[in-house]
């Protein structure tokens, strides 16, 4: 009986991570200098090319435009303080960093808005329902993208060079700043997605082996049935509760590993749901279906960015890590894990950690066209209206907070005397 209700809860375990109730999705147009780039070197712009080819979607889609990669420049009345490149979150565009672009630009920096490979693509019908054609299936696409933006970090006009990311885009961050780490002053990790929420804990124990085609089927005709007396279910139960006993520690973990290495599952078509379409409707740039092996790819390439900074022995450069209490969007476990990494690595004088009420505070909690569902209820410009309630809640001190970390030499790495992020005890 115990078996049987330990994998009953496993089922459910499977149902969350396959329907993920996430907010992982997070315009005024931003004028497109990146064609001439005349106050940026040759290198530069040879290396910025690169980092747009690496996005540039198969001939039979084309990107949307608030989706294209972007390079705002630095208010040419001030003198340049630097260049920050920010890297958007999984299935949204770098649309989410238009509002906060234009004022770091304004305020004397470069802000390069680089798009992740496969992202924000359409066909050429317009036939949304194709658009995630493009999304990596291996971690190795965007560990190569982080490689790339590391090239670009060293031939960005400095004194201050600044790597910052949301979410997935977190992630493609912290693997920016520590393999740069050289180059790279600081780093703004914000909701990095280092694993499918609650499914993070250290591994252990033997490599699962791939289930057979026959598992494949049992195991699908199991998460189907309605059936709860059949001795046959009831061998099913126990044979995949003893296959997972004796991979992982964690349930949630062993499941994860016995879906990524299935053959069937990964092929699952995903929605991010109404709420999503509601959002593209209202005019979020970016996709709301995918792969659950375009997932997966995601999870790996955290879990390997994670591993990275346990396996370092030091690390150079200031870095604020800002997240979302039990956030459903990223794993909290494995952000906690990273935040007392990073304080053993740099120290507090160097590593900063706070988090946002999650009651409050949705996952994607800088971008007015993620969370339209904060406008108010009649409003004529819902973005606008949005924008308005996140900056009384919590946004123009997020802003200002950050602006302090990137602008000083001496950054007060997010003081929260006041404000919602709460600095955490590690």
């Amino acid at each position: 009986m115990f078996v049987r209700e330990c994998v009953l809860r496993c089922n459910a375990k499977i149902a969350f991570v396959l329907l993920l109730a996430s907010t992982l999705l997070a315009c005024k147009d931003v004028e497109q200098s990146s064609e001439l780039l005349n106050s940026f070197e040759p290198e530069f712009v040879a290396q910025w090319q690169k980092v747009v080819e690496a996005s540039e979607p198969p001939a039979e889609y084309s990107l949307q435009a608030a989706c294209t990669p972007q390079v705002i420049e630095a208010n040419p009345q001030l003198a340049v303080k630097g260049t920050i490149i920010m890297v958007h979150g999984f299935t949204a565009c770098n649309q989410q960093f238009f509002d906060w672009g234009l004022q770091l630009a304004a305020a004397g920096y470069h802000v390069v808005l680089p798009a992740l490979p496969g992202h924000g693509l359409v066909g050429e019908q317009q036939d949304l329902l194709l658009e995630s054609s493009g999304l990596a299936n291996s971690a190795q696409v965007y560990s190569d993208f982080a490689d790339q933006l590391v090239l670009l970090g060293q031939l960005s006009p400095g004194p201050s060079k600044i790597i910052a990311g949301l979410s997935v885009g977190g992630a493609v961050a912290a693997a920016v700043a520590i393999r740069g780490e050289q180059t790279f002053d600081k780093a703004l990790l914000m909701a990095p997605f280092l694993a499918i929420p609650m499914t993070y804990s250290p591994e252990e124990g033997p490599q699962l082996e791939p289930l057979s085609p026959q598992e494949e089927l049992d195991l699908l005709d199991l998460l189907n049935s309605e059936t709860d007396n059949s001795e046959q279910l009831e061998q099913l139960w126990q044979q995949f509760a003893q296959l997972l006993e004796q991979f992982r520690t964690g349930v949630a973990q062993s499941l994860l590993a016995l879906l990524k290495l299935s053959i069937f599952i990964p092929q699952l078509d995903y929605n991010w749901g109404p709420d999503c379409e509601d959002e593209r409707m209202a005019g979020r740039a970016g996709i709301c279906n995918f792969k659950i092996s375009n997932l997966f790819a995601v999870d790996s390439f955290g879990r390997e960015t994670l591993e990275a900074y346990q396996q370092a022995d030091s690390l150079e450069l200031q870095i604020q890590l800002v997240a979302v209490e039990n956030d459903n969007g990223a794993d909290p476990l494995a952000i906690q894990i990273l935040a007392e990494r990073l304080n053993s690595l740099v120290g507090e004088q160097a590593s900063g950690y706070c988090l946002y009420d999650g009651t409050i505070v949705p996952h994607s909690f800088i971008s007015k066209y993620d969370n339209i569902v904060l406008a108010d209820e009649g409003a004529v410009d819902v973005h606008s209206s949005a924008l308005a309630n996140m900056e009384a809640l919590w946004l123009s001190r997020f802003y200002s907070e950050a602006m302090e970390f990137i602008d000083s030499d001496t950054p007060n790495l997010f003081a929260n005397e006041q404000g919602f992020c709460i600095q955490q005890a590690l």
